[in-house]
């Protein structure tokens, strides 16, 4: 279960403290994942070049964007099983 929330006029709200922006621990860390969901999750170490007063005594570890993650994942090809017509419109199955 990823969280809870309310239905009113056929939308979901999210209860904002069982978000995962909320999983994160500290302030700190929220406002950078604010900075990096707002800026079209900007690798962070880009935020970092850009907002160094906000990387101040903030773990690294727990920087860890699961969109992002998802976003780069590639799908596997489907492997050839040899089927191929010998002519045009020949049915394969």
């Amino acid at each position: 279960m990823i969280g809870t929330g309310v239905r009113c006029n056929g939308l979901w709200f999210i209860n904002q403290v069982e978000s995962a922006l909320a999983a994160v621990v500290g302030a700190k860390e929220r406002e950078i994942f604010l900075l990096h969901c707002r800026l079209a999750h900007v690798p962070f170490e880009s935020l970092n070049k850009l907002y160094p007063y906000v990387f101040k005594d903030v773990d690294r570890n727990k920087l860890v964007c699961d969109v992002c993650e998802l976003g780069k994942h590639t799908r596997s090809s489907y492997p050839s099983i040899g089927l191929r017509s010998c002519e045009p419109f020949m049915l394969i199955h």
